[in-house]
């Protein structure tokens, strides 16, 4: 998956207080099933582990893949325009293993929702 600007990715170069900053030790997030490392499956309680997010900022997570399906990329995660989530939060999301892989039944109720 393609990092954001502040890990070196395409969208940047890496600033070094940005790499310190998303080291994240907590137990319950390095032990989580690998589905539910999937940003488009999971819970608010997984996402808000993440340092640097909070509960509000994972609730928003969450509120937009309801409304407006799942993420297709990284890309489509930074601009979706979520409230709070820049390219830093981001970052911390994938130093924390998560990926955004959309899903089959997901893809399905996207195209539900759209009418096709």
């Amino acid at each position: 998956f393609p990092l954001p600007r502040e890990l070196g990715g395409p969208f940047g170069v890496l600033r070094s207080n940005v790499a310190i900053n998303m080291t994240h030790s907590d137990e319950k997030l390095q032990h989580m099933p690998s589905e539910q490392r999937n940003l488009n499956v999971a819970l608010v309680e997984d996402i808000e582990q993440v340092k640097s997010l909070g509960k509000t900022v994972a609730e928003r997570i969450v509120q937009s893949i309801q409304e407006k399906g799942q993420f297709m990329s990284w890309d489509d995660v930074l601009g979706r325009g979520v409230q709070g989530l820049g390219d830093k939060k981001v970052a911390a999301l994938q130093c924390a293993g998560f990926e955004v892989i959309p899903t089959e039944a997901g893809l399905l109720h996207d195209l539900n929702q759209l009418g096709a």
